[in-house]
């Protein structure tokens, strides 16, 4: 087992660590599967070196950045084995948003999207304020 650090708040260290994945399974055909797994969510309005929301770097953008620099080592395998996968998880707070809007996916500044400021009890119980209205 060799572990390969990956910070998916760091599109630097995801591509970094395509590389390393990359060179890593060159002798063994190719990478069989790469299961995409992160979850953070309902944290501040924070942006990440890279000029995107926190949540939506880590849980969508940087496995995106990384499935596709790893693609060509998947193909590999399924060129040599018959098969290879890309598993993505997710939980089932996906059932909660209603939609994502284009500027989710942009750069923008801090506490422009929303969501600072109150508990997830107030969000839950009131109905207002908290992280999770960014979200639903």
């Amino acid at each position: 087992i060799k572990t390969i650090d990956c910070d998916l708040m760091s599109f630097d260290s995801v591509k970094k660590a395509a590389g390393e994945i990359n060179q890593e399974v060159k002798s063994y055909g190719g990478l069989n599967v790469l299961c995409l797994n992160a979850g953070i969510m309902a944290i501040d309005d924070n942006r990440t070196q890279d000029g995107f929301e926190v949540q939506m770097q880590t849980n969508q953008l940087s496995h995106f950045l990384l499935a596709s620099s790893v693609y060509p080592s998947v193909k590999d395998a399924a060129e040599k084995n018959g098969e290879a996968r890309i598993v993505s998880q997710s939980s089932s707070a996906r059932e909660m948003v209603k939609g994502l809007e284009a500027k989710y996916f942009e750069r923008c500044d801090e506490g422009t999207l929303g969501g600072n400021g109150a508990s997830m009890f107030s969000q839950l119980v009131l109905g207002k304020g908290g992280p999770w209205v960014r979200y639903g």
